[in-house]
């Protein structure tokens, strides 16, 4: 009869580890900090064509990127700051 054999992952010291880690307030909070960053390159990805960088090199990759970012970041305080119209009777006095 053949022997079975249990595969051992190599990471699975570090695997357990991130396993206790998980029920803490600490790992937590840290799961909600990168849970905003990563939504934030998903918006880069699907809304402002970031799929691929076209410049090359590092200094373009990161002008390509910076630029993105400033206008992710143009459009999030563009948001605050809009003010709807008002309505009621003082909107109907001009």
């Amino acid at each position: 009869m053949p022997q079975r054999r249990i595969m051992h992952d190599v990471n699975e010291d570090a695997r357990d580890v991130a396993r206790a880690l998980m029920g803490t307030p600490e790992y937590e909070k840290s799961r909600d900090e990168r849970k905003k960053v990563e939504m934030k390159f998903a918006h880069l990805k699907c809304h402002h064509g970031l799929e691929r960088l076209r410049l090359r090199g590092r200094s373009g990759a990161r002008d390509e990127f910076t630029l993105a970012a400033i206008v992710q970041n143009l459009k999030t305080l563009a948001n605050h700051i809009w003010l709807p119209p008002p309505s009621g009777p003082a909107a109907c006095v001009a």
